[in-house]
């Protein structure tokens, strides 16, 4: 690694990842609420109050949603933010950044594994830089903290020496990150045991060596979540209960044709021909790559590609595919390269000849939507920091009961903001569903958004029983039972 920051190549390449600090930096986030469900977990561990008082009622029939917790790892990591900025948008859109950049750093060190210096930059380069992820980073989510996490085990894997006892401390901490992270994690060591079987290098003490490890990762992760901290009593059962194993086939048939148009949308949002050929072409390319990789008896990376998308597949929630794919977008990368490598050695090309086009190609890919980044540099988002949704939330905190609970659509974000108890009904619900919830869940009032809420609710609050307490152009709060 010391060669790695030896000549100046690398921190020229640390100053040019370094721009995403001066992109798509606002003080405003999106609805998406699993934002404020990190940040409130966060603010628990500050104040020391339990994980599972949040304020997030679960509805069963919505359990897509979101878990009464997430694992602690992204939470712990925001509690080292929180107590210097508590709820500020612009220091949490930093820390993201900043984590953008350790996945373009790290990526350009695994990808030196295969190619050239340059070829490594300039592939990391392209993907730090996409419009998707300079967007994607001013959403306060796990996953390119997790998306580092497991690149740096990719390095570790293919620098190390399996015969070293340093390998497997490495292997049992990176495995503990990524569990504490999030729960497929636990995909990781598994993969590392089958790709050392695989290449033969597991003897008798490796084996003993690698259960040591994955023992030792499972134990932090208990310790953190069942000593460290009190979390809630459904915790392990909400971290595997989407998946459904009787609908398995049913839902990697729906998610198919899904993420292969997550590929595209990853790279880019444009409808021109030649971008589609161009990104059909880099998507066959990484198959190929899986399929030469195996060929050379390596194994580790389209293990852990495979494992990981093929729980992607059959994984029932469709909200955020195109996210959930960034943590293996540097492998995607690695096999591409490995595939023009060989193409290149085939036709005898100088490989040279594939670094002009491919950056103008990609230019010419993204160059509308870096023009709508730089058109909206001022634009607020809408979401909970917008005005209206301020001065209805600072309505709630003021004028309702300490302990009310609350129907609204973004339950964890009503949580967050107003210390009060958000529950969300589900969006097929009809009025005798919401009626029943009512009843269910003691819930006291509903908050009704403009574009948020659906219909089922805005017909509700007009025919059943409930009274208008406060309202505005965007937003109406009904006190049930008046």
């Amino acid at each position: 690694m010391k060669a790695f920051f030896q000549k100046p190549f690398t921190p020229l390449y640390l100053l040019f990842l370094a721009g995403v600090f001066f992109i798509n930096i606002k003080s405003t986030h999106d609805w998406g609420d699993d934002f404020a469900q990190y940040l409130h977990q966060a603010k628990n561990i500050v104040q020391g109050i339990p994980q599972s008082q949040t304020g997030y009622i679960i509805n069963p029939d919505y359990s897509l949603l979101g878990p009464p917790a997430y694992t602690m790892g992204f939470p712990l990591l925001l509690s080292v933010v929180y107590p210097f900025f508590d709820g500020n948008i612009v220091a949490y859109n930093y820390l993201m950044s900043f984590f953008l950049l350790l996945y373009g750093l790290v990526l350009f060190a695994v990808l030196q594994t295969q190619t050239r210096k340059l070829f490594a930059a300039l592939a990391a380069f392209i993907l730090v830089y996409l419009p998707y992820l300079l967007n994607f980073k001013m959403e306060i989510l796990s996953d390119l903290p997790f998306a580092v996490m497991l690149n740096l085990g990719v390095l570790i894997y293919i620098k190390g020496n399996a015969k070293s006892k340093y390998f497997y401390l490495f292997l049992s901490l990176v495995s503990a990150s990524l569990l504490l992270f999030r729960s497929i994690g636990i995909l990781f060591p598994i993969a590392v045991i089958i790709a050392l079987m695989l290449e033969g290098n597991f003897e008798k003490r490796s084996l003993f060596k690698s259960a040591l490890a994955i023992g030792i990762s499972f134990i932090i992760y208990f310790i953190v979540h069942f000593w460290i901290f009190e979390m809630p009593k459904d915790f392990l059962n909400s971290s595997t209960g989407q998946f459904f194993l009787a609908q398995s086939l049913e839902t990697a048939l729906k998610n198919i044709p899904y993420y292969y148009q997550s590929f595209f949308d990853f790279f880019s949002n444009s409808n021109i021909w030649i971008i589609k050929v161009g990104i059909s072409f880099a998507i066959l390319c990484c198959f190929m790559g899986i399929g030469i990789e195996i060929r050379n008896r390596q194994y580790f990376l389209p293990l852990v590609f495979v494992f990981y998308l093929g729980v992607l597949l059959v994984y029932p929630y469709q909200g955020g595919g195109t996210r959930f794919l960034i943590p293996i977008m540097g492998l995607v990368l690695y096999f591409q390269l490995l595939s023009l490598k060989w193409m290149m050695a085939i036709c005898k090309w100088n490989p040279y000849v594939m670094v002009i086009p491919t950056f103008v190609f990609y230019c010419y890919m993204n160059f509308e939507q870096w023009n709508d980044i730089y058109k909206n540099i001022n634009v607020e988002i809408f979401g909970p920091q917008n005005k209206a949704t301020v001065d209805a939330f600072n309505y709630i905190k003021l004028n309702t009961e300490p302990n009310c609970n609350i129907l609204f659509a973004k339950p964890r974000a009503l949580a967050l903001y107003t210390d009060r108890n958000g529950f969300a009904n589900k969006k097929t619900a009809n009025a005798n569903d919401i009626e029943s919830n009512i009843s269910k869940y003691h819930l006291n009032y509903i908050l009704v958004n403009k574009w948020l809420s659906d219909n089922a609710i805005k017909d509700y609050v007009e025919t059943r029983k409930s009274s208008l307490v406060w309202g505005t152009e965007e937003y109406s709060i009904y006190k049930i039972g008046n």
